[in-house]
């Protein structure tokens, strides 16, 4: 998925209660793409890897959309939005309630790329559990005690990045 598709994906209207579970920053939704692209033709970076798409998923029937979106948002103000452009919207359209986050990959402030190391993503954000897949990983206890909730309380975190394709236009 690209920036042009994964912007109104993470927002989508029909997902979403009609836009009110969606939320920006550094950008407004409907403009998102155009400052996303403004940013990196600023810092002269509009190849490679245009952004990131991030999945929070909640067990099923353990919160309400309401409180999906507090998580969300607080997930991307303690992350995300000191540095780069962010939408974000919480589905609430099936049984599970979930998150989607799309950023930058380069930062409004000083251009450089978003960029984690081994190991920065398990040691400041998430705990691996084994039941779950490879690709999707757990978010860490800090958030659990934030919102009041028991050990039962899990969501998952499946980050996956955006390339740029060669026929593909930003």
């Amino acid at each position: 998925m690209h920036l042009p598709q994964a912007i109104p994906y993470a927002c989508n209207p029909d997902k979403t209660r009609h836009r009110i579970l969606t939320g920006a920053y550094n950008c407004l939704p409907e403009t998102a793409l155009k400052q996303m692209i403004m940013t990196k033709e600023r810092f002269d970076k509009t190849d490679q890897r245009q952004g990131y798409h991030f999945i929070i998923s909640f067990v099923k029937g353990e919160v309400a959309a309401e409180v999906a979106y507090q998580i969300v948002d607080e997930f991307v103000k303690e992350y995300l939005a000191e540095r780069y452009e962010v939408v974000f919207g919480v589905y609430d359209n099936k049984e599970h309630i979930h998150g989607h986050i799309v950023c930058n990959s380069v930062s409004l402030v000083d251009g450089r790329k978003y960029h984690y190391a081994n190991g920065d993503w398990k040691r400041n954000i998430l705990c691996y559990l084994p039941s779950y897949s490879k690709k999707s990983v757990i978010i860490g206890w800090r958030f659990f005690l934030n919102f009041g909730y028991s050990i039962g309380f899990l969501f998952c975190l499946i980050p996956s990045g955006i390339s740029k394709s060669e026929n593909q236009p930003l």
